[in-house]
């Protein structure tokens, strides 16, 4: 067995990370200490060893100058602490945005539906309203998309569809020509990832710490200051801050609130739970939205919860709906394999869940539009 292989075997590797206390230094120093354990029992290479051990000390110096208020030497100590890893460089870190739609979802009370400007960013002249968030700190306009209605349901703490609004949004080709930082190699893609001809499992071991730092499950969600965002957000301005930062357009990540829900979900089918966050790049406190961003993504079908309820209804009810051309038709012969857990273990298919119907209805146009591309395909899924 591989080393990787033996720390999924004794739980070294799970995800997403969650502590048992509100020590959260305590939890940090614990946390890489088990992990440093487990290298050196399985006979890791001493050089990997080695590099993680000067990682968890300089991450160690990250807490306690943050909490002291003395944020200069935490982010100084965390560019340490990355230079320790060396893999600035590794294939492991960035992927094109592979997304043909992702969306984004508002809870929306109002009489009136949201226009599409209002369901992007929140605006660069209301910095004053944007809380922490885990890649951003308060006061940065960052766009967050999921890869998958549900994803973002979840994200949204689970709100009644008919209080939702949900757009799609669809990458150009200036987007789908930068980089994200991939922060989505779970272990559960390990098999998958072995395959690559670029795959090293010594720059995994050093790839899984700083993945796992940025993965802690949120304790008090309620809470105005929450340290389990303290390492990606000092990670997404490390980025920020790279000489190569205009080719990269954001961060690529598995949403820690639905992995939590069930373990079986990331085992089946993690693809469908990945979340984007895109940083504005804009210093204005006038304009309302960053010019960057604007042209990297384009708004279909922005609609409230009620009428895509109305329409998933539909969908359901008269399966002919969905046979709006004959590629359409062809996939549908395909049963789609994604499967949803509830927090029971109970599955069911995704594909028939109101989640996704509502999807299907808001890639309507686009499947009616591209009646050469395969529908499953428009929504990211492989048949």
């Amino acid at each position: 067995m591989s080393i990787i292989e033996n720390l999924k075997d004794i739980g070294i590797l799970d995800f997403p990370i969650v502590f048992n206390s509100d020590d959260f230094k305590h939890e940090v120093n614990r946390l890489l200490n088990s992990y440093v354990i487990a290298l050196k029992m399985y006979g890791a290479n001493k050089s990997v060893v080695e590099r993680i051990t000067r990682f968890k000390r300089s991450c160690m110096f990250v807490l306690s100058n943050y909490f002291r208020g003395n944020h200069y030497n935490a982010h100084n100590n965390f560019e340490r602490a990355l230079n320790a890893l060396d893999i600035d460089e590794s294939p492991l870190l960035y992927s094109s945005l592979d997304e043909k739609c992702m969306f984004r979802g508002r809870i929306n009370n109002e009489l009136d539906d949201y226009t599409d400007d209002q369901m992007f960013h929140i605006p660069l002249n209301r910095r004053t309203i944007i809380s922490t968030q885990r890649y951003s700190s308060p006061g940065l306009p960052c766009l967050y998309a999921g890869a998958s209605v549900y994803t973002s349901w979840v994200e949204m703490n689970r709100p009644t569809i008919d209080s939702m609004q949900l757009v799609a949004l669809k990458p150009t080709e200036k987007a789908l020509e930068m980089k994200v930082v991939d922060l989505s190699h779970i272990p559960e893609k390990i098999n998958e990832l072995s395959n690559e001809e670029w795959f090293d499992e010594d720059e995994y071991l050093l790839y899984w710490p700083l993945m796992a730092l940025c993965s802690i499950k949120v304790r008090h969600e309620n809470d105005c200051f929450k340290p389990e965002y303290i390492f990606p957000q000092l990670y997404l301005e490390y980025i920020l801050r790279k000489k190569n930062a205009g080719s990269l357009m954001g961060i690529k990540y598995v949403s820690i609130k639905v992995s939590s829900i069930n373990a079986k979900q990331l085992a089946e089918d993690w693809t469908t739970y990945v979340n984007y966050v895109f940083p504005a790049r804009s210093d204005s406190t006038r304009d309302t939205k960053c010019k960057f961003l604007s042209n990297c993504f384009t708004t279909t079908n922005n609609r409230s919860g009620k009428e895509l309820y109305m329409i998933a209804e539909t969908i359901r009810r008269d399966e002919s709906s969905l046979k709006w051309n004959t590629a359409c038709e062809e996939s549908l012969a395909n049963a789609d394999k994604r499967i949803l857990y509830t927090r029971d273990g109970s599955p069911f298919s995704y594909h028939s869940s109101l989640c996704g119907l509502i999807e299907q209805a808001l890639f309507k146009n686009e499947c009616m539009e591209e009646s050469d591309m395969n529908f499953y395909e428009l929504l990211g899924m492989s048949e």
